[in-house]
């Protein structure tokens, strides 16, 4: 799911070019950037600040709302303390790495101090292979790695 630093080697050029073709977001500390459980089809890339990644919930609770699917109802758990977490700083690449479907997060992600990150859609995805190649080989490179 994560990868650390993973854009290490890139100069401050390539940086530039990533922030400049996805779509960049601000986030104050404390705030949720996506939650466990969410379908997303975002990769992030943290290029400022640092980000937690873990689970709010120490187990869930499923109740079958008939045709409407389901609900997970410890998610509204007052006292759901973060579980499982570690800290990522710039470089660090989040979200769930087949990002060509949606898929569900299997962890929560929330800044720890005020943080900028690129979010990048499939769509811009294919935009940064075009227009960028090097960039687009690093991140898929670190995508198809085994998680460390």
């Amino acid at each position: 799911m994560t990868r650390k630093a993973f854009m290490g080697q890139l100069g401050e050029k390539e940086w530039e070019a990533l922030a400049q073709t996805g779509s960049p977001l601000h986030v104050h500390g404390g705030e949720v950037i996506f939650e466990e459980g969410e379908e997303d089809e975002h990769i992030y890339v943290v290029l400022k600040g640092k980000v937690a990644l873990g689970r709010t919930k120490a187990k869930h609770q499923w109740l079958t709302m008939g045709p409407y699917g389901e609900v997970d109802m410890a998610a509204d758990d007052p006292g759901a303390a973060w579980k499982d977490h570690i800290t990522l700083g710039r470089g660090s690449l989040l979200g769930e790495m087949d990002f060509h479907l949606p898929a569900s997060h299997t962890l929560s992600a929330q800044a720890v101090e005020e943080s900028d990150l690129v979010e990048l859609s499939p769509r811009q995805m294919a935009q940064l292979k075009q227009t960028y190649p090097q960039i687009y080989r690093r991140l898929a490179m670190v995508m198809t790695a085994p998680a460390q």
